[in-house]
């Protein structure tokens, strides 16, 4: 209950339901770490696990430097969530023993495929200036401001299509361990049942919504494309990677936008909204 809580006041699930909270807090455990105990060592590649106090108090350090402490409700290790680098400060247990909930980067990022907006913001937060395409398109903030940036540009229906898009292949991407499946009272076997019914559904919306003649929110992509993914809609020959002539199509005119978006104060300002580590100096 307590993590549960946590959770609902840690800005970077603020997009994920009661209802996905509640089971992620699942997937986590509860360790008990003494006083003195380095958590994360600066330069090392393990653990890789998103961390959250619970009582208690951790210090983080560069170097020698310490620069700030973390006490009940903070979190650390969110960096080596979406990033392969090493890390990049050392975090100890402070003044007493502390209480620690952890999960590792597997099932953190497993569990939360779909939650494109939760994903997007831990990465926005952590890359900055080096944040991606996907990156700003899955998450609603990083959307508006750059919709309003090649609104003279293009039609927001290719942005809108390409944030579906990210949510239909999320599917194919799950990989949860029939043991977390199990500790969560999910049938492994039901899962992939679902899975498959699940991008058969997604896959006829998203078609009728943005590939069909009756479409109301029309992709601009060739009309040899789009004639290959009607035939295979209706031979049902449905698959997760279907979209992928059109998803290169609607990238490509994207992307020269996107570039000069990045050099941009509005991309700065979106970067700063989310508390980013990384920004330009104003």
């Amino acid at each position: 209950q307590l993590l549960i809580e946590t959770l609902k006041h840690i800005a970077i699930f603020k997009h994920m339901s009661a209802q996905k909270q509640q089971r992620f807090s699942e997937i986590f455990s509860l360790r008990k770490i003494k006083k003195g105990t380095t958590i994360l060592k600066q330069g090392g590649d393990s653990p890789r696990k998103f961390s959250v106090v619970a009582s208690g108090e951790v210090d983080v350090f560069i170097g020698k430097e310490k620069i700030r402490s973390l006490g009940v409700g903070d979190y650390f290790g969110e960096v080596s969530l979406v990033s392969s680098a090493p890390h990049s400060a050392t975090v100890k247990v402070a003044s007493q023993d502390a209480m620690v909930f952890e999960c590792g980067k597997e099932d953190f990022l497993n569990f939360l495929v779909g939650e494109t907006a939760t994903i997007s913001e831990i990465s926005l937060k952590v890359r900055g200036l080096q944040s991606t395409f996907e990156n700003v398109l899955g998450h609603p903030d990083g959307r508006d401001f750059f919709s309003k940036f090649v609104a003279k540009e293009f039609a927001k229906e290719n942005i809108y299509f390409m944030e579906d898009l990210a949510r239909f292949e999320a599917i194919n991407k799950t990989r949860i361990r029939k043991s977390a499946l199990r500790a969560i009272g999910e049938n492994p076997d039901a899962v992939v049942t679902q899975k498959k019914q699940l991008m058969r559904s997604m896959a006829t919306d998203f078609f009728e919504k943005y590939i069909s003649t009756s479409a109301k929110m029309e992709i601009n992509i060739a009309e040899t494309t789009a004639s290959e993914i009607q035939e295979r809609f209706q031979n049902e020959d449905f698959s997760f990677d279907m979209f992928d002539q059109a998803k290169r199509e609607v990238a490509g005119m994207l992307e020269g936008s996107f570039t000069r978006f990045q050099t941009s104060p509005e991309f700065n300002d979106l970067l700063v909204s989310l508390g980013s580590y990384v920004v330009r100096d104003a």
